[in-house]
């Protein structure tokens, strides 16, 4: 017989039970689906990751305050009130290494008839360098602010926005918590990068925070703060700027060598390999969803074509007898296998595709998810899918093949 001979008889008998084909076909197109899918998103998460690092900077390390102790019940990490103005004033040392330190209050601030409740965040000169921070209009906070303890503010761009709409902020004064500032820049907008952090937030002087707005200090009497970033001039400093840091803040503290830290210090590198990290997770999970579904799908397969090698036993014995091979046989049922696979793993990558762009534009942690459909992703869907049919089909395959022409035209 002709290949085209066996291509027709499997197409008959594939179309004489659609029903039957219809229902099987689902797990193959799930797992199709799944795979598409879980590539795509993926690497749209990788790209958005690196947006984000980028956004704030690779070369950089946050310090932050430990954890409380109370009764032997340890709190949230950042909750004590160990770090001071004056640790990041001992880190730094230009120019190889700079520090930015951050203390926050929340509070709301009101424009007219416009109120917001968002994060105040006191910074000194170098923390626009340290985070990349882009000045849209105005000017950024000055050493003379620090100085003065000023009653000054930059705006993020999502403050801008929700604070007053569609007029221009330059030079207007708002209200944040009982006392009025004068708004001297805004910031513009990071979208996607940065994980939204400066759009978010007002900026004013640290001394502001520290001495007038949120007041809080150590028994020793030294402002305390909630982070200092650290931007280290080379990559592959970063290691032993870690123990510098380290080594100072424990002599600082005066910390005994059999003490741990009050303090914690993580860096860029060690962020993105978390984020990293929970997206891979997060893809393998689903990945092995994928391959479950593919598993069923190939279960359903096999089942199909068994049940069909035995009610085409008759037909089986009538195409020996009028002269087919067994490898006819064995061609024509792997072809219906294939058949099966192949039009799950089409319908499943188109709708893998659709997922995908349903998925992107998506907003995740103040990031915009750009999903890419890549060409790798849909050459792996339909191999693996049609592999999994034609494994599946195998054996009803050889089943059909080894009947005896003379036992299947009886039973027929």
């Amino acid at each position: 017989m002709k290949f085209t001979d066996n291509l027709w008889i499997a197409f008959k008998g594939l179309s004489a039970n659609k029903l039957r084909i219809s229902l099987t076909i689902l797990g193959i197109i799930i797992g199709a689906a799944a795979i598409v899918s879980v590539v795509s998103v993926g690497k749209g998460t990788e790209v958005l990751v690196k947006s984000w690092v980028e956004g704030i900077g690779t070369n950089l390390i946050f310090v932050t305050p430990g954890a409380t102790v109370e009764e032997g019940i340890k709190g949230r990490l950042g909750s004590a009130t160990t770090l001071t103005l004056e640790d990041a004033q001992a880190i730094t040392s230009p120019p190889e290494v700079v520090a930015a330190p951050e203390a926050h209050a929340l509070l709301q601030a009101t424009f007219r008839n416009q109120n917001i409740s968002t994060r105040i965040v006191g910074v000194t000169p170098e923390i626009e360098s340290v985070r990349n921070m882009k000045l849209g209009e105005g000017r950024f906070i000055s050493p003379q602010d620090i100085e003065l303890r000023s009653l000054v503010c930059v705006l993020g761009s999502k403050v801008v926005e929700n604070l007053f709409g569609g007029i221009d902020p330059g030079d207007k004064l708002i209200k944040i918590g009982d006392r009025h500032f004068d708004v001297i820049g805004t910031l513009e907008s990071k979208g996607g990068s940065g994980l939204g952090y400066e759009d978010d937030m007002i900026l004013i002087p640290i001394t502001t925070v520290t001495q007038r707005v949120a007041p809080r200090r150590t028994p020793s009497g030294e402002h305390t703060i909630n982070l200092i970033n650290v931007r280290i001039s080379e990559q592959d400093r970063m290691t032993d700027e870690e123990d510098r840091i380290s080594s100072l803040l424990r002599q600082r503290h005066r910390i005994a060598p059999s003490q741990e830290d009050d303090f914690v210090i993580a860096s860029m590198e060690e962020a993105q390999e978390a984020l990293t990290g929970v997206s891979d997770t997060f893809g393998w999970f689903l990945l092995v969803v994928a391959l479950v579904a593919l598993t069923v799908g190939g279960i359903g397969i096999m089942n199909v074509m068994l049940v069909s090698v035995t009610e085409r036993t008759g037909e089986i014995g009538i195409l020996r007898a009028v002269g087919a091979r067994r490898r006819d046989i064995l061609t024509q049922f792997l072809l219906e296998a294939i058949g099966i696979s192949f039009g799950g793993a089409v319908a499943g990558i188109l709708i893998g595709c659709g997922i995908s762009k349903l998925v992107s534009g998506m907003e995740i942690a103040g990031g915009i998810i750009e999903t890419l459909i890549s060409l790798d992703a849909v050459l792996a869907a339909l191999v693996v899918t049609v592999a999994v049919g034609l494994f599946s089909g195998i054996y009803p395959a050889f089943r059909a093949a080894r009947l005896n022409p003379v036992d299947a035209l009886r039973h027929g």
